[in-house]
C-alpha cells in the first residue's frame, strides 16, 4: 500500500470514527441524558407538590384543632356556668328552707344580693377561665 493510500484509509477511518462517535453522541447520550434531566425536574415537582400538600393538610389539622379546642372551651364555658347557677339555686332554696318558706321564696334583700352578687362572681370566674373569642 502506498503511503496516499495508507493516508487516505486512515483518514476515512478516523471520520468513521468521528461520525460513529457523534451518532451515538446524538442517538443515545443525548436523549438519554434529556430524559434523565426530565425525570429529576419531575421527581422534583412531585416532591414539591407533596410538600405543598403536607402544608396545606397540617394547616388544615391547625384550623380544625383550634376549631375543636374553641368548641371545647365553649362546651366548659356552659358547664361552668351551669354549676355556677346551680351553686346559686340551692344556696336559694336552702336559705328559704331554714327560713320556713317555700321553695323560690323572696329573701330580704341584703340576703338576695348578697346571693346575686356571689352568683355574678361565678359567672365572670367563668368567663375568665373559659374566654370566647
Amino acid at each position: 500500500m502506498n503511503h496516499d493510500a495508507w493516508i487516505k484509509t486512515c483518514a476515512g477511518w478516523a471520520l468513521l470514527i468521528i461520525a460513529a462517535s457523534l451518532a451515538y453522541y446524538f442517538v443515545f447520550f443525548l436523549p438519554r441524558e434529556r430524559t434523565t434531566r426530565l425525570e429529576m425536574e419531575r421527581q422534583e415537582r412531585l416532591a414539591r407538590e407533596e410538600r405543598e400538600r403536607e402544608r396545606l393538610e397540617m394547616e388544615r389539622r391547625q384550623r380544625a384543632n383550634a376549631g375543636q379546642k374553641e368548641y371545647e372551651n365553649m362546651v366548659r364555658l356552659e358547664d361552668c356556668l351551669a354549676e355556677a347557677y346551680r351553686v346559686y339555686h340551692a344556696t336559694w332554696e336552702s336559705t328559704c328552707k331554714k327560713l320556713g318558706l317555700q321553695a323560690d321564696c323572696l329573701l330580704p334583700t341584703e340576703t338576695a344580693d348578697t346571693y346575686n352578687k356571689s352568683h355574678d362572681n361565678l359567672r365572670a370566674d367563668c368567663f375568665k377561665r373559659y374566654p370566647q373569642h
